[in-house]
């Protein structure tokens, strides 16, 4: 079964760093979060490229290049991209 984190970002730099970490710390761990940031303008990108190449395996970057304008955008985007048999979503 596959599970599937879609967490959509912006300008989140103060939390993030603190919730990726929470999630790659949970007790149940077969899941993949894919990452959809909606062009941050703080440091977002860089925490997630830094998480995206020391967890290659655990966290996809999506490289969003579309300003979205909202969360619900940028999930709707997640959910069209990704196939899965369970979602879960994480806004940062």
């Amino acid at each position: 079964m596959k599970v599937s984190v879609l967490m959509a970002t912006y300008n989140g730099e103060q939390f993030l760093r603190e919730q990726l970490d929470s999630l790659l710390a949970q007790t149940y761990s077969d899941f993949t979060v894919y990452v959809s940031d909606d062009c941050s303008t703080d440091t977002t990108q860089s925490i997630i490229d830094d998480f995206a190449g020391r967890f290659p395996s655990k966290i996809v970057d999506l490289q969003n290049k579309e300003h979205f304008g909202s969360a619900k955008k940028n999930f709707f985007s997640l959910v069209t991209k990704i196939d899965s048999d369970i979602y879960m979503f994480c806004d940062q």
